[in-house]
């Protein structure tokens, strides 16, 4: 298991792999007796590599009805625990975005009820800082600020339909190729750029994202407490 996550030593591109994988994750999981918490968070972030969002999300959602407490900290298999709630934060994360080898996925793994997603400035391999926005079911918008001026690739949900904009360059003609279901988006960047990929025709109906104050906001607790 150690070669599907946390090492990705699997080509998923390869369908004896992948199905390998998938085989050895199902058989592991039929076997509950000594499954933990971690093993939720765990099997979450191995369907995220698959490619499987709806398992990745019942894995996390499990997690949370049979473990999780407002604090962070329970305990479990004899003693207390926090660093499964760490793992899962991971596991959400790597729904929303993974990077391996000079390869940036976004949104990679996500289950078909998430019609409404954002994030923003999450870190990614080659010192990029990305942002995206899922509306209405599909992908419409990704920033990428390159902090470097690394060369990027993109891994995003199929389609012709792509534009991409630098701030210092205007319009850019990338590479783009499609393979799985996936369209693959390279082009070359300078330190301090930042590029704006859309839809053509693409509509942003609303922003999705939060203002989060720090010391306001207490999970799971009234603020008073």
């Amino acid at each position: 298991l150690f070669a599907i996550y946390p090492y990705r030593l699997i080509d998923i591109n390869d369908t004896n792999q992948k199905n390998l994988a998938s085989t050895s994750l199902e058989h592991w999981l039929s076997l509950p007796k000594k499954h933990r918490g971690y093993s939720l968070t765990g099997a979450s972030s191995m369907y995220s590599f698959l490619g499987d969002g709806e398992n990745a999300l019942k894995y996390l959602e499990d997690f949370l009805a049979k473990n999780d407490k407002p604090s962070g900290l329970y305990g479990e298999g004899g003693g207390p625990c926090f660093e499964t709630p760490m793992s899962f934060a991971t596991s959400l994360l790597e729904m929303l975005i993974q990077s391996d080898d000079g390869l940036i996925k976004i949104m990679p793994a996500i289950p078909p009820s998430w019609k409404e997603i954002s994030f923003s400035k999450l870190g990614a391999e080659g010192a990029f800082l990305v942002d995206a926005t899922r509306q209405k079911g599909k992908l419409q918008e990704v920033k990428i600020k390159s902090l470097k001026g690394h060369s990027c690739l993109l891994e995003v949900e199929e389609g012709d339909d792509y534009i991409l904009i630098s701030s210092l360059r205007g319009t850019i003609i990338p590479i783009i190729k499609s393979r799985n279901n996936k369209t693959f988006i390279s082009f070359e960047t300078k330190a301090g750029e930042t590029f704006h990929l859309t839809r053509r025709n693409g509509v942003l109906s609303k922003n999705l994202m939060l203002d989060f104050k720090e010391g306001v906001y207490y999970r799971g607790l009234k603020k008073t407490q």
